[in-house]
């Protein structure tokens, strides 16, 4: 975070920094995803608006939101029960896409 916070504070103007920012970008032929994230992380409105982007680019798209709960907080299996579900989720997900036995 920090990374990107130094490059985005080089860009000079709001034009160059819309740019950068994957809520402008076209989605066409975009692999399905997968998107977590908690509902107190800085970027929830931001990821909030990506999701319903790719849904309009009809994406086959899941969101998974953490109430209450950090950006990372999926990593965090071994301490909460709401990442050790995301996490089973994500691989139920990945099960029904990928031919893994």
């Amino acid at each position: 975070m920090k990374y990107f916070n130094r490059i985005y504070a080089l860009i000079s103007n709001d034009e160059e920094k819309e740019k950068v920012s994957p809520k402008l970008n076209s989605y066409e032929r975009f692999p399905p995803l997968y998107i977590t994230a908690g509902s107190k992380e800085i970027f929830t409105t931001a990821i909030r608006l990506l999701v319903n982007k790719l849904k309009l680019a009809n994406i086959d798209v899941v969101y998974e939101e953490g109430n209450g709960l950090m950006h990372s907080y999926s990593l965090f299996h071994l301490w909460t029960p709401k990442a050790r579900y995301t996490q089973e989720n994500i691989r139920q997900w990945i099960q029904k896409r990928l031919p893994i036995r």
